[in-house]
C-alpha cells in the first residue's frame, strides 16, 4: 500500500502501484484507485474529503446515530438494508416516458419542485451525443429533470454539481445518487449553506466507467448501440430494453466473466458495503421487488413525507419472501478464489439453471439478502487479498455481523 499526500485529499493505492488513475486531463484530478469518482473534490470542498469519504474510513454508525438517534439493531435486516421505517413493493399507476421502469424517482422529483419544496434536483442527465455517458446536473425546472429519466449505471461525480447549487444560492435541495456519494453529503451536511435537503437514494450493485459499460455491453448484447435501457433482474437475467420496444434477456449465467473480470469493476465497488443506500431518507429501487415494480424503503422521517407524496399515484405489491439463501451464500464463498470460466456453458444448459434458479430460488426480499451477503463476501475477499492493511476502516460493523454468520 502507498499513501500520497497531495494536498488535503489522501490518496491511496493498491500495493505495487505507483500512478494514481485520473479521469482529468488537470493534474488536480488525480486520483488513486480506491475511489468512486464521487465529485466532491471537483468543489471547493475538497478540503474535507478525507473527513466524507467511505473509502478513506467508513462512518456509518456515527451517521446511523446522527441521523435516527440509535444505531442499527444487529442481526436483523438492519444489518443488510439500513435503518427503515416502512418497507413496499410498488410502481407507478401511469409510467413516466422514457424513464427505465415506472419512473417513480423522476415522478418524486417532479413533485418536489413543482410544489416548490425544493429550488433544484441535482439528478444525472446523458451528456450529449451519448445514451449512457453520465452528466451530472442541478436541475431547476421539471423539464430538465425529466432528461434525467433512466439509469446511466456508469461513474458519475454528482457531487460536482453542489457547486453550482451553491452559487446560485439555493437553499432547499434534492440530490438523487447512490450510496457512496450520499455518505460523503450526510458527512458534511451541517458544513454546507443549503437549509434543507432531500436525500434520495439509488440502490447500487456495481458500476463501471462509461467506457467499461459500453464494452460489457458489446459483449452481452446482440446489438449494444440500440440498448435504451439494461438491468440486471430477480430473475437471473439481464434485461436490456431496445429503441424498437423489445426486451432482449441474457442469462447470469451465459455472461462472458473471463472478460468482465479483468479490472472491469472499480475498486470503489468491490470494497462498497452500502448497496441499499441506508443514509438516504427514501431509497427507490431494485433488489427486493419482482420487476416491474420497485423497492422502496422509507427511512426517516422526511423520507415518510416524501413516500406519502408518492402514495396516491402507486400501484401496490405485496413484499415477496421465497427461499432459504445460506446454501446459495456458502456456494458462492467457494468459488471466489476460483478463475472464471473460459469456455462457456452448452446452451441447454444455461437454460435449465435459469430456468430452475428463478422458478425455484431465492425471490423478493431473500433474494436482496443473498444478493447482498454474496457480494459483501466477494468485497471482503478482494480487501483482504488488495487493501489487508485497511480492512478496519473499510469494512463496517453491520457487514461483519452478516458475513460472520458464514464463517468470514
Amino acid at each position: 500500500m502507498t499513501q500520497v499526500n497531495k494536498g488535503p485529499v489522501l490518496q491511496i493505492t493498491r500495493q505495487g502501484e505507483t500512478d494514481p488513475v485520473a479521469h482529468s486531463g488537470d493534474a488536480k484530478h488525480h486520483k488513486p484507485a480506491m475511489c468512486s469518482r464521487c465529485g466532491l473534490c471537483y468543489t471547493h470542498h475538497r478540503d474535507k474529503l478525507a473527513d466524507a469519504c467511505v473509502f478513506v474510513e467508513n462512518r456509518y454508525e456515527m451517521l446511523d446515530k446522527k441521523l435516527h438517534g440509535r444505531g442499527r439493531q444487529a442481526y436483523t435486516d438492519e444489518d443488510m438494508f439500513g435503518i427503515y421505517r416502512h418497507m413496499y413493493v410498488a410502481k407507478m399507476a401511469k409510467p413516466v416516458e422514457g424513464a427505465q421502469w415506472s419512473g417513480i424517482v423522476t415522478s418524486l422529483g417532479t413533485m418536489l419542485l413543482e410544489k416548490k419544496l425544493v429550488d433544484g434536483v441535482i439528478c444525472v442527465q446523458s451528456a450529449p451525443g451519448t445514451r449512457f455517458k453520465p452528466k451530472p446536473t442541478l436541475a431547476t425546472s421539471v423539464a430538465e429533470l425529466r432528461k434525467a429519466a433512466g439509469n446511466k449505471p456508469c461513474l458519475s461525480h454528482n457531487l460536482s454539481a453542489l457547486q453550482e447549487a451553491e452559487k446560485l444560492g439555493i437553499k432547499r435541495l434534492a440530490y438523487i445518487g447512490n450510496g457512496c456519494q450520499i455518505h460523503a453529503l450526510r458527512a458534511i451536511q451541517d458544513q454546507l449553506s443549503f437549509e434543507k435537503i432531500y436525500f434520495i437514494g439509488l440502490p447500487c450493485t456495481d458500476i463501471v466507467s462509461y467506457q467499461n459499460y459500453m464494452k460489457f455491453l458489446g459483449l452481452v448484447s446482440t446489438s449494444a448501440e440500440t440498448v435504451v435501457h439494461l438491468e440486471f433482474m430477480p430473475d437471473y437475467r439481464v434485461w436490456m430494453r431496445h429503441e424498437d420496444g423489445h426486451t432482449e434477456k441474457v442469462s447470469y449465467f451465459g455472461l462472458p466473466m473471463d472478460k468482465l473480470t479483468n479490472d472491469i469493476f472499480p475498486d470503489s465497488c468491490m470494497s462498497c458495503f452500502d448497496y441499499t443506500n441506508s443514509l438516504s431518507d427514501i431509497t427507490i429501487g431494485y433488489l427486493g421487488a419482482p420487476m416491474p415494480y420497485q423497492w422502496i424503503l422509507a427511512r426517516t422521517g422526511t423520507g415518510e413525507e416524501l413516500f406519502e407524496m408518492l402514495r396516491p399515484h402507486l400501484e401496490f405489491s405485496p413484499i415477496v419472501e421465497k427461499g432459504k439463501r445460506d446454501k446459495v451464500v456458502l456456494q458462492s464463498i467457494k468459488m471466489l478464489d476460483r478463475p472464471p470460466r473460459t469456455v462457456p456453458l452448452p446452451a441447454w444448459r444455461i437454460k435449465l439453471i435459469t430456468f430452475i434458479v428463478s422458478n425455484f430460488g431465492l425471490k423478493g426480499i431473500e433474494f436482496a439478502r443473498g444478493t447482498l451477503t454474496m457480494k459483501w463476501a466477494r468485497n471482503l475477499h478482494f480487501i483482504r487479498k488488495n487493501y489487508p492493511e485497511r480492512e478496519d476502516e473499510l469494512v463496517p460493523g453491520f457487514a461483519r455481523r452478516v458475513l460472520g454468520r458464514y464463517g468470514l
